[in-house]
């Protein structure tokens, strides 16, 4: 899939996504109502709920959905500080980034970066926006890492990735510098970004129906996570924004961690190749198979997880 194909995608969703996304951001309520300035006590209980939970009255108000939606949001938090090591381990473990775009963890940074800081600009509770900067910093790690095996990207893109990614964070997060329309148009940006961060990934995952290094546990991870954060949404900040995006993100990941499922016995079909590719270059600089037994094993193994028979 090569950039151009890429730019008719990211526009397709702009023309698709933008004016609806736009005119329901203009009709999302975003005001704080008094129950949500009340103070909360050890964390998940809002002060008046806490003060009926203590009479037993358990069905005060909104009092047990909001106590839900704390809880899920604290637990968001401390499940996305590991939601990424499965594809840390995977890539290491593998030693390659085979079948992963690091487009995709490219476009997650500024996501992460522009919905954390909307969050902190709105005054949000931190449950609703935390597990942003864990995400992160996990996907610095990633990115590193498929730079470090991947050998494709020269010093000049990676210097324009990580100068663009820190420079939108400090402009961002002092909030004073950014005037109200440019956060309207920095989230407009963003849920073009979870489309443009996924969507190729999920189109190349179909026509090679190879999904490479991808971790099924990262991404079903992610589905629930962003599930459970659109919950929280609905219950705490009302925001159309904040909704839209983590709902688009649900099913998009989930889309990926079936894909992950579906093209499971072809990722090893994949690695056996490569593997009888790398013995075969070897005997050719060689002029001999440094190991004929293992050369001969390997290809018995292709063929008979390609459905063909062995010779």
């Amino acid at each position: 899939m090569n950039f151009n194909r890429h730019s008719i995608l990211f526009f397709l969703v702009v023309l698709l996504f933008g004016p609806v996304y736009a005119e329901a951001a203009t009709e999302g309520n975003t005001s704080i109502s008094d129950e949500d300035e009340l103070e909360y006590k050890l964390l998940f209980f809002r002060e008046d709920c806490y003060n009926e939970f203590l009479d037993l009255n358990f069905f005060y108000k909104d009092c047990i959905s909001i106590t839900i939606s704390k809880g899920l949001g604290y637990g968001i938090i401390l499940g996305a500080m590991l939601v990424k090591f499965p594809q840390i381990y995977n890539i290491l473990k593998a030693r390659s980034g085979r079948g992963i775009l690091p487009s995709m963890f490219y476009m997650e940074c500024f996501m992460f970066i522009i919905n954390g800081c909307y969050n902190i600009h709105l005054s949000s509770p931190f449950s609703v926006y935390g597990e942003n900067f864990a995400l992160l910093i996990q996907n610095f790690v990633v990115i590193a890492l498929l730079w470090l095996y991947g050998n494709k990207t020269s010093n000049v893109p990676k210097a324009i990735v990580t100068l663009s990614i820190f420079g939108t964070f400090s402009f961002l997060y002092f909030d004073a510098l950014v005037p109200d329309f440019m956060w309207k148009l920095f989230m407009d940006i963003q849920i073009l970004m979870v489309a443009y961060s996924r969507l190729p990934q999920i189109l190349a995952n179909f026509r090679s129906k190879f999904t490479g290094e991808l971790s099924s546990i990262m991404f079903l991870a992610n589905a629930l996570g962003n599930l459970a954060r659109t919950y929280t949404f609905i219950k705490e900040t009302q925001d159309v924004y904040n909704m839209f995006t983590s709902g688009l993100s649900t099913l998009l990941n989930f889309t990926i961690f079936l894909q992950v499922l579906i093209y499971w016995k072809n990722n090893q079909v994949y690695k056996n190749r490569i593997e009888v590719k790398d013995l075969e270059s070897q005997s050719n600089e060689s002029g001999r198979t440094s190991n004929p037994e293992e050369f001969t094993k390997k290809v018995e193994v292709l063929e008979v997880s390609e459905g063909r028979p062995s010779l």
